[in-house]
């Protein structure tokens, strides 16, 4: 539980009188950590990925525990025993696909790092926004925003992807980067990054356009004054998700 409360807002207590209460806290509790251990292997597979083309590591590949259970449980599994995904499943796959942007905060500057598996070299447009995490839009120059959207601003570049590489491909200090809309805060806003890539290679057979997302938050989750969202689910079958939409911004969204 230190590790959740590093991150999360944790009740007073986990003890409960009534067995309703006891059930909250306990679903609770599993909740967090599930999404705890999908920050982890997220920050370690990506800084494993990004390590690729470094020639003191050329870290081509990395073993995990563990895939899937036998058995009903909480387990470090990413698959649980009825083949459902757990949180940590989505983050290896993510990280494993052929095209995948990452950001990250290291010294007060954002790094925006693309990593390729593809065979050959190709372009990629990268755009990075800030973004209002009460939805609410703000009008600032040159943000490019538009009605009723929390891009608050936005700017994007096309960059060069080696083939078979990890690079960094935008590096830009924190506070300059949140300069340009004075009414965000850390606390507020947060920094999405989207990128495109031509497939090229074996990939090309399957897809003309790659597409990766990343999001960077400047705080602890805790810390963030995040709105309680509007969650509509649509097109369930069975445990089945096929599409949720939100009216505000929903991080760590778990079906069940």
């Amino acid at each position: 539980t230190n590790q959740y409360g590093m991150h999360f807002k944790l009740p007073p207590s986990w003890d409960a009188s009534s067995a309703g209460e006891k059930f909250r806290l306990w679903k609770m509790y599993l909740y967090l950590n599930q999404v705890q251990q999908a920050l982890c292997f997220d920050t370690a597979f990506g800084y494993w990925r990004r390590l690729r083309s470094e020639p003191q590591a050329l870290t081509m590949g990395i073993l995990y525990w563990q895939l899937n259970d036998v058995w009903p449980g909480a387990s470090w599994s990413g698959i649980d025993s009825a083949s459902r995904w757990k949180p940590m499943q989505y983050v290896v796959k993510r990280q494993y696909n052929d095209f995948v942007v990452q950001a990250y905060e290291t010294n007060e500057h954002l790094e925006v790092f693309v990593v390729s598996d593809m065979p050959l070299p190709t372009t990629a447009l990268i755009r990075v926004s800030i973004v209002r995490l009460t939805g609410a839009e703000c009008a600032t120059a040159g943000a490019n925003n538009t009605e009723g959207s929390p891009v608050v601003w936005t700017a994007a570049k096309k960059v060069q992807v080696p083939a078979t590489n990890a690079a960094i491909v935008f590096n830009s200090s924190v506070s300059e980067l949140f300069g340009l809309v004075p009414d965000c805060s850390y606390d507020t806003c947060y920094v999405t990054v989207d990128a495109e890539a031509d497939a090229v290679g074996p990939v090309a057979l399957q897809t003309p356009k790659l597409r990766s997302r990343a999001d960077r938050f400047m705080m602890e989750y805790k810390h963030l004054k995040i709105s309680k969202p509007l969650i509509q689910l649509s097109n369930i079958e069975q445990v089945c998700l096929s599409h949720v939409t939100t009216k505000l911004p929903a991080a760590w969204l778990l079906s069940s």
